[in-house]
């Protein structure tokens, strides 16, 4: 059975939403090229193990100053990690200063890896996910001051 609209459609969707610059499909001998105008960061070689490791960071649930200018949110949906390499140093901790651009974690997204950048320079606050679970788009991850 040929990819339908609807499938097409759906990939475009999920494209655009993610940062993706380019998603193609190829089945039963159709092939669907989608490409979009996102840029794609470089990406770090190392692939984080597939198994969440324990977190030194336990995640937080009190609620949320959900404010843009104070929390850092998930980019697109996948499992999130705070370091490049299992046992390797986190990029950040509650407490970190940080400045605008850099790394303050990674989201893999079918075996590629999309950073997600500080927008600003700051404080770490509480980090709200923990390093190995699944994110959701749009989910808030860490607080910034």
């Amino acid at each position: 059975m040929p990819i339908s609209f609807d499938e097409i459609k759906r990939m475009i969707e999920l494209a655009a939403r993610s940062g993706v610059a380019v998603l193609e499909v190829t089945h039963e001998g159709m092939r669907v090229r989608v490409e979009t105008n996102a840029v794609q960061s470089p990406m770090p070689q190392t692939v984080p193990a597939l198994m969440p490791t324990p977190s030194a960071q336990a995640a937080d649930t009190t609620p949320v100053d959900a404010s843009p200018a104070s929390v850092v949110r998930a980019p697109t949906d996948g499992v999130i990690y705070f370091r490049h390499a299992p046992g390797a140093e986190a990029f950040i901790t509650a407490g970190t200063s940080v400045e605008p651009g850099q790394t303050l974690c990674l989201i893999e997204v079918m075996k590629l890896l999309y950073p997600v950048i500080a927008p600003k320079a700051g404080t770490i606050g509480r980090i709200l996910v923990e390093d190995g679970s699944q994110v959701a788009y749009d989910e808030v991850l860490l607080e910034l001051a």
